[in-house]
């Protein structure tokens, strides 16, 4: 499967067979991750009684919400459906961070390393940038290295600064969002969900408890679990690779506080980072893993792609070229065949929706996307 990195196809499909709620309607979400989470919140911001589950627990580490952090940046070449949602996501992000005292957004901008003059992931997404009053600054060579001497210029054209992106905590925003629901009278139910048929339809749940539950929509935002889950629909459409993350420690002068989360526009390897990470400086690559089977494969850190970093870091960041390892992490990425959300009803069952397709950048997207679904649904 060809898949888009950093950036989908422009047209997405979304709402497709979504039904029309009523409020008094029993909503079974499945799966607790950002795009579950959320939606579930603003379901029931909406009135409607939800029961939220996952076998797994909130933040878990073998989700694609799991891990400490996320980037978020808006630039999506001309692609102006994912820049607004990014940007609405934003907005939500703050929010909730002032609403819950509790920080959930770090700011400090985005560093873009440029290998060519043109890159097309940003140059076409200035205008864009523009008609929202943001502005990215270029910087030369030189320019770089006197504001980030830790950095080796070669092999780069130039930099950009995007000062409106930053980063994300992840699992633990994630806890704070069921946490509200809660309160807020939604059910969260730790259980293993399996659909329930009868004859051919889904009609209730199965749960690892030994109970059913009955509800009058069911919606699957199960992740790197979706496209298993229902091959039939999603198999060809849905596939989960074994991407990797690994944490070092941060020389002097590498913090956050010297160094914006930062991501190399290769159009290859996509090395990216975040220096501020509370267990280092974070380092992965956006080219697409191995297909990785979420239940039965070991999660066992990869040697050949930690020595790639560690020549990465050698060229690009010289003082880390021997920084120790402080721990690794797996992080399933569930990839949707054009890089676009999936966000639809069942094609034959109207009381069964299905939520993901995060394909690597959806984590930022939650809120805006969860308050998307639910404004749709209850229209």
């Amino acid at each position: 499967m060809s898949l888009p990195t950093f950036s989908p196809v422009e047209h997405a499909a979304w709402g497709v067979r979504l039904p029309v709620l009523s409020r008094q309607a029993h909503v079974a979400v499945i799966g607790a991750g950002a795009f579950g989470a959320w939606t579930a919140l603003f379901l029931r911001k909406k009135g409607l009684r939800v029961t939220l589950l996952d076998g797994n627990g909130v933040g878990n580490h073998l989700a694609s919400s799991g891990d400490e952090s996320r980037i978020l940046r808006a630039s999506y070449g001309s692609n102006k459906l994912y820049f607004e949602l990014c940007l609405r996501a934003k907005e939500l992000w703050l929010a909730y961070e002032q609403a819950w005292k509790t920080p959930l957004f770090i700011p400090g901008g985005v560093l873009w390393l440029c290998p060519e003059q043109r890159i097309s992931l940003l140059d076409d997404a200035m205008p864009l940038y523009q008609t929202r009053g943001l502005a990215c600054k270029y910087l030369s060579l030189h320019e770089m290295a006197v504001r980030y001497p830790m950095i080796n210029t070669a092999g780069l054209h130039h930099g950009v600064l995007d000062p409106s992106a930053g980063y994300l905590m992840a699992k633990s925003s994630i806890k704070h969002v069921v946490e509200e629901f809660v309160k807020m009278g939604g059910v969260f139910a730790p259980h293993f969900a399996r659909p329930g048929y009868e004859g051919n339809r889904i009609q209730h749940l199965e749960l690892s408890d030994g109970s059913k539950l009955k509800a009058d929509l069911y919606l699957f935002a199960t992740g790197p679990w979706l496209g298993k889950q229902f091959p039939q629909i999603l198999g060809d459409r849905l596939t989960c690779s074994r991407q990797e993350v690994f944490y070092f420690d941060i020389p002097k002068g590498h913090g956050i506080e010297h160094l914006p989360a930062w991501l190399d526009a290769d159009g290859k390897v996509f090395f990216y980072g975040i220096p501020g990470s509370p267990s280092g400086f974070k380092i992965g690559v956006d080219r697409r893993g191995p297909v990785l089977d979420p239940d039965l494969q070991e999660r066992k850190g990869s040697a050949a792609l930690l020595e790639e970093i560690r020549s990465y870091m050698a060229i690009r960041f010289p003082a880390m070229a021997h920084a120790r390892l402080h721990h690794h992490r797996i992080c399933p990425y569930e990839n949707s065949s054009d890089g676009n959300f999936i966000a639809e009803g069942h094609p034959e069952q109207p009381n069964v929706v299905f939520l993901g397709g995060g394909s690597g950048h959806g984590f930022k997207h939650g809120p805006a996307l969860g308050e998307w679904m639910a404004n749709q649904m209850t229209n």
